[in-house]
C-alpha cells in the first residue's frame, strides 16, 4: 500500500497468478480470505485492488510489476526481492532507533523481528530508580529489593492482558511490572519510528520471552501492541489453542491433540508431567509441560 500510495482504508489483496496470497484488513471486513478466488473477491468487494507480485520476465535484467503476469506464467518467475529489500530497510530502522551498545535484534522472518530489550530496560531502570543500584540492605544479598513506587503504571494505549485469577489490579506493582512497562515504551518508540520513516504500521508484543511476545504481537492487529505481564501469563495462555504456540504446530501438535483429545491449553494444564512424558517422551513431555505455562528458554 505504501508503494502504490493508496489510502489505508482501501481494500487490497496481493495476487500471485490466479490466487490471492495476502489480504489487508480493510478487505477482510468484507469476509475475504486467502482461499477465495479473484472473481469471488471482486464480487464480494467490488473496489478491491488486486496487485500482482513482482516477477522476473523472461529476457529482462530486473524484476518488475507486470499487470499481465498472471496471463504469462510460462515466461514469468515470482521475485521475492521487493520483500527482502523492504525487510532490510525496516530492520535497519529498528537498529537505528535502539542504542547501538545495548541492542540485541534477531530477524525471525521477512516480516518479524525479536528484540531482546533486557540490557536497555536494565539501564533505564537504574537511571529512573537509582535506589535499586545500591548495595543490598545490611550487605545481605538475600534481602529483597526496595518496593517500586505504588503509583499506577501508565500503559497508555497498550492492550493489557487480564491478570491471572488470583491477581488483582489493586495489588501494588512489582519490579517485573515496571520492567515490562519500560519495554512497552521502547517498543512503542520503535513502531513509531518505522511508521514515521517508512510509513509502515506494525504490531508488537511485550513479554518475558519470545514465545509470549510473539503470541502477544498477534493478539491485537494491526498497528497495536499487547502487554503480557508476568502476572497475566496463565490467563493469556489458558484461552489459546496450544497449536498457536511456537513449536507446537505441525506433527507435534497433531500428536498431542490425538493423545489427549484436545487442542486447548487449559485442558492440558491439569495433566501431570509424568503423563505428558509417558505419551510424548521425557524431553518433549517436559518441554510441553513448561511451554504451556509460559516458560520458554529459547
Amino acid at each position: 500500500m505504501v508503494r502504490l500510495g493508496v489510502a489505508e482504508d482501501q481494500p487490497l489483496a496481493v495476487q500471485q497468478w490466479q490466487g490471492l496470497i495476502a489480504i489487508n484488513y480493510p478487505a477482510r471486513k468484507f469476509g475475504l480470505n486467502r482461499h477465495v478466488t479473484i472473481t469471488e473477491a471482486k464480487k464480494q468487494c467490488p473496489n478491491i485492488i488486486c496487485q500482482h507480485v513482482a516477477t522476473w520476465k523472461e529476457g529482462d535484467a530486473k524484476w518488475d510489476y507486470h499487470d499481465d503476469a498472471f496471463q504469462n506464467i510460462a515466461t514469468h518467475k515470482v521475485s521475492l526481492d521487493p520483500y527482502r529489500l523492504e525487510s532490510r530497510r525496516i530492520l535497519a530502522c529498528i537498529k537505528e532507533t535502539l542504542p547501538a551498545d545495548l541492542q540485541k535484534v534477531e530477524k525471525a522472518s521477512v516480516d518479524e523481528v525479536f528484540m531482546d530489550l533486557s540490557a536497555q530496560v536494565h539501564s533505564i531502570l537504574l537511571e529512573r530508580y537509582p535506589e535499586i543500584s545500591g548495595p543490598a540492605p545490611y550487605d545481605d544479598p538475600t534481602e529483597y529489593l526496595p518496593l517500586p513506587p505504588s503509583t499506577a503504571l501508565d500503559w497508555q494505549a497498550d492492550a493489557l492482558i487480564d491478570l491471572d485469577v488470583e491477581e488483582t489490579e489493586d495489588d501494588d506493582p512489582d519490579w517485573d511490572d515496571v520492567a515490562i512497562l519500560i519495554g512497552s515504551e521502547i517498543v512503542r518508540n520503535v513502531r513509531a519510528a518505522v511508521r514515521e520513516k517508512l510509513k509502515y504500521t506494525c504490531s508488537g508484543g511485550v513479554a518475558q520471552n519470545k514465545m509470549l511476545a510473539k503470541l502477544g504481537s498477534a493478539h491485537k492487529k494491526p498497528n497495536q501492541q499487547t502487554i503480557v505481564r508476568n502476572r497475566a501469563v496463565q490467563q493469556f495462555l489458558s484461552d489459546l489453542k496450544f497449536t498457536k504456540i511456537r513449536g507446537l504446530g505441525g506433527k507435534l501438535g497433531e500428536q498431542i491433540t490425538s493423545s489427549f483429545n484436545t487442542d486447548n491449553v487449559k485442558d492440558l494444564l491439569p495433566i501431570p508431567i509424568e503423563q505428558l512424558k509417558q505419551k510424548l517422551g521425557d524431553d518433549t513431555g517436559t518441554w510441553v509441560y513448561q511451554i504451556i505455562r509460559g516458560n520458554d528458554a529459547r
